[in-house]
């Protein structure tokens, strides 16, 4: 029985330091990045993850901080939404190229994220998702929407889930079930994804208020009627090409790109002819 209640408190404590973040200190690496007595730490203590720190906003929506970068002429707007536990700045890379391709960029603290107000928790995209939604009221006109890894789960369950209208829809190294990616990062460590993975989801679920199993970006995104495009890296550890895959739309593939934004060129000339399919030449 003390082996059973202790056990629990552990695991009930590793999901609380998954969603909580601490006010300083050093964020714990990837699980991919842990090696021999770091990856014994982190079972034993949780990891550490710092509140997000982003830089000063220049335009508000709402209660929500953003860096609004608008283009002259512009074909339209991009609302941009960042990945677990950073912050809007992670996104100017892929902002650059939004503009480029002559789209206005609004890139978006998701609350509780760098300069956003909120309970400095996460949620992995659930009520992420109510960000999003809140960021469309409060843009006029229409827009398109990227999100990366947790804003990609954002942005799909608003859509496809909560009803927001958007002109297009891009995920970026996006996540197809909540319990599959929690299990990558055990077997990542080593570990079998299963019982962890189920056992880590049902305490976050009684911290969070929300069913964790049931939050399935595969299933918001069949949902979806706007154009959607998904860019997967080949080498992410962390999402794989079959949760790209399963994600649906059109899915484009940056080689050599692990769980991160790279292949700018590829990624432009691709998000080009998604948003211009008229342009491309004929097959």
């Amino acid at each position: 029985m003390l082996a059973l209640v202790a056990s629990n408190g552990l695991v009930a404590s590793h999901a609380n330091a998954m969603l909580s973040f601490v006010p300083a200190g050093e964020r714990t690496p990837g699980p991919e990045d842990l090696t021999g007595l770091a990856v014994l730490r982190t079972l034993v203590v949780g990891v550490e993850i710092p509140q997000p720190v982003s830089s000063e906003p220049n335009v508000w929506l709402g209660e929500l901080a953003t860096t609004t970068t608008l283009v002259p002429e512009p074909r339209g707007a991009v609302l941009m939404f960042h990945g677990y536990c950073a912050t809007r700045d992670q996104l100017e890379e892929r902002a650059v190229l939004f503009r480029e391709l002559g789209y206005s960029t609004i890139a978006v603290d998701f609350a509780g994220h760098g300069h956003s107000p909120g309970e400095p928790v996460t949620t992995i995209g659930w009520r992420e998702a109510d960000d999003v939604v809140r960021a469309i009221d409060a843009t006029y006109g229409p827009v398109g929407l990227y999100g990366f890894s947790m804003g990609s789960a954002a942005i799909l369950r608003a859509v496809g889930e909560l009803g927001a209208e958007a002109e297009f829809v891009i995920s970026e190294a996006g996540f197809a079930s909540l319990t599959e990616t929690v299990g990558t990062r055990f077997q990542t460590m080593g570990l079998p994804a299963q019982p962890f993975a189920s056992w880590l989801l049902f305490w976050g679920s009684l911290q969070t208020g929300f069913w964790a199993p049931d939050h399935e970006p595969q299933a918001y995104a069949a949902k979806i009627s706007a154009p959607l495009l998904v860019v997967q890296g080949d080498q992410d550890l962390r999402v794989s090409l079959d949760e790209a895959n399963r994600l649906g739309g059109e899915l484009l593939v940056l080689e050599g790109v692990g769980h991160h934004m790279g292949a700018p060129d590829v990624f432009r000339e691709g998000v080009k002819d998604f948003l211009s399919p008229e342009d491309r030449p004929p097959e």
